[in-house]
């Protein structure tokens, strides 16, 4: 009898052995095997934890990635399963998380496969029946990874990475979900620091929610030092023909923490810009002219203690005041600056003198009130100061073909009337008369009234601008 009692107690201990000491190491080799099939990269790992009192968790520790495009290591994978769904064919994974790995891409590389012409046969769109009913990635995260291009030049490098994935559904119906009918998917993502093509931009934090039909882009944020940008918005249709809508909530933009994105420009902004706005649908294609020609919203912008590098600005409307032919010198002076900015001309000898490396003129302030629409930019009570002059902005610019109506500018007095004032129409390179509607070259000034008779006396003045820029001291 005792012998049978010993018997018992083995058979009811051996399930309890063998879950503790399952070792799913022991197939380590069989595995290892198994990974050196995998293209493009040498993968390899320690060793795995896995207990049969919770069959649906697994841990793999110390992954190594070695090939040509992609390099790195990930300290430890885990992933959970429901267990109890495989029974109804349903493949629920809970969790796959990867822990600070750090990779480097050679994006070259990976351009150079991309572009390498592919002669394998197109197998017709269609599914065989798949052995399970569904199958869906309830979390998929990333903790603190590094990832940097390692080719030349280097287009990106990322420390911090945080994703957050949510409830990705991959199949129903025993058929893969496509992208077109993927029901909407969350993702967050926060990055410590972003550098692209050499230019950093610091924090990001992103939350969306989407699919192939649609993005909800809840919210953008970019955080630097002295910058803190919010965007958030739409796409439609996002996988083949975006169409984007975006809203700029209040923003702060340090320019010269982004002097790296205006390359060699010769004239460039500095200072600290308050920007608010918004961008309604349009389509982004490689068609920039029809692009730029269906942009509609608004913008607006202000800038307090600002410098313009590279000009003269005091210099170019002293000149504009002090000529006799201030109809054809303002629009000479705005062609010759923008010619000079585009690189194509180096422009008149007066512009050549006003435009300079060492030259600088502050902005105390600049505010811009602008509407968009099918890509004319409308300028309203736009207006900025020097530390000498205030000049008031009007009028329309087709910001593709950087052609004018009725854009006008006025040099400011103290009264906010116009000392000198300019109507501009038509394209830059092509103008027509830049002399409407009793916008001629308005000189106030009561000793010149003698001898003009077209000026108006100071008497007669009617205010252009009462806006927020004030007139210098």
């Amino acid at each position: 009898m005792a012998s049978f009692f010993k018997i018992l107690l083995v058979i009811a201990l051996l399930p309890v052995l063998l879950v503790s000491l399952w070792d799913p190491n022991w197939f380590k080799t069989d595995i290892d095997q198994q990974l050196e099939q995998v293209s493009y990269v040498d993968l390899q790992f320690d060793y795995i934890d896995h207990s049969l009192i919770q069959p649906g968790k697994m841990s793999i520790h110390n992954i190594e990635l070695d090939g040509e495009l992609i390099k790195g290591s990930i300290p430890l994978l885990h992933v959970s399963v429901a267990v109890s769904s495989l029974l109804n064919k349903q493949l629920i994974v809970k969790e796959i998380k990867l822990v600070n790995p750090a990779l480097q891409v050679n994006m070259a590389a990976i351009k150079a496969m991309s572009e390498q012409p592919n002669n394998a046969v197109a197998e017709e769109n269609t599914f065989q029946s798949l052995p399970i009913q569904s199958a869906e990635l309830q979390r998929f995260i990333i903790e603190n990874a590094h990832i940097m291009d390692v080719s030349e030049p280097s287009l990106f490098a990322i420390k911090g990475l945080n994703l957050r994935l949510s409830d990705l559904q991959l199949v129903k119906n025993n058929r893969p979900i496509t992208p077109e009918t993927l029901p909407p998917v969350a993702i967050e993502l926060t990055i410590n620091k972003t550098v692209l093509t050499g230019q950093s931009f610091g924090k990001l934090l992103i939350n969306t929610l989407g699919n192939g039909q649609q993005l909800t882009l809840n919210q953008f944020q970019m955080v630097t030092e002295q910058s803190n940008i919010n965007l958030n918005g739409k796409v439609n249709n996002p996988l083949k023909s975006p169409v984007v809508s975006l809203t700029i909530d209040e923003s702060v933009v340090a320019l010269d923490e982004f002097d790296g994105l205006m390359g060699d420009l010769p004239i460039k902004p500095a200072g600290v810009v308050n920007l608010i706005g918004k961008l309604q649908e349009f389509a982004v294609s490689n068609d920039t002219q029809h692009m730029l020609q269906n942009l509609n919203g608004n913008l607006h912008i202000g800038l307090d203690n600002g410098i313009v590098r590279g000009i003269d600005i005091n210099q170019m409307v002293q000149t504009i005041k002090d000529s006799r032919n201030t109809k054809d010198l303002g629009f000479l002076l705005l062609k010759n600056t923008v010619k000079v900015l585009d690189k194509r001309s180096t422009g008149s000898s007066w512009t050549r003198a006003a435009l300079n490396h060492h030259h600088q003129t502050a902005i105390p302030q600049l505010r811009v009130n602008s509407t968009l629409t099918n890509g004319m930019l409308n300028l309203q009570h736009t207006a900025f100061a020097t530390d000498q002059y205030r000049v008031a902005i009007n009028g329309a610019v087709d910001i593709d073909t950087v052609s004018f109506n009725d854009f006008t500018f006025s040099i400011l007095n103290a009264a906010g009337c116009a000392d000198v004032q300019q109507t501009l129409n038509g394209n830059l390179d092509n103008p027509t008369h830049f002399l409407t509607k009793n916008l001629a070259a308005n000189i106030i000034n009561p000793l010149e009234s003698l001898f003009e008779n077209f000026v108006k006396p100071a008497s007669a003045c009617q205010p252009v601008y009462q806006g927020e820029v004030l007139h210098p001291n």
